[in-house]
């Protein structure tokens, strides 16, 4: 039938048929979020923990200091289909959140609600009942997880 796309620039998606020609534009209210310092230092300590050697740090971290920071996050950095709802609309987080909040769209553009998951969760499966997620623990050890919907 189509598919649903989002630059996540703005808090919007892009209804497309299935030869990609856009079909409705759907758009709610709300802003993206300010980068912080935080999400900056972070996001940094990040990057020079993946160095290997003491030369790969140095060459990283020279780049990471040159490099334009963003001044917001994402409006949009997921989005799941739902056999129920047109899509599941994931907002974007700062580094340090715990929490994520994902959006339920209806089939006809309207909001159906929000939910908070872990921000390390990724949904595998959307049924009118349950959510089967995968998250990841702070010992990166991954976990699947079941949730009951109410809708």
């Amino acid at each position: 039938d189509g598919y649903v796309t989002s630059e996540g620039e703005r808090m919007q998606l892009d209804e497309r048929d299935a030869t990609g020609r856009l079909r409705r534009i759907i758009r709610w209210p709300g802003s993206r979020l300010p980068v912080t310092t935080d999400d900056i230092d972070q996001q940094g300590r990040a990057l020079l923990g993946s160095a290997g050697t003491g030369l790969q740090r140095a060459k990283l971290d020279s780049v990471w200091r040159d490099i334009r920071k963003a001044d917001s996050l994402p409006a949009v950095i997921g989005l799941m289909p739902d056999a129920g709802a047109l899509a599941w609309v994931r907002r974007g987080v700062h580094v340090a959140d715990v929490e994520a909040e994902w959006w339920v769209i209806a089939r006809d553009g309207t909001w159906l609600g929000s939910l908070m998951l872990p921000a390390t969760a990724s949904p595998l499966d959307i049924t009118s009942d349950w959510i089967v997620l995968r998250t990841v623990d702070e010992n990166r050890v991954e976990r699947v997880e079941v949730r009951r919907l109410r809708r």
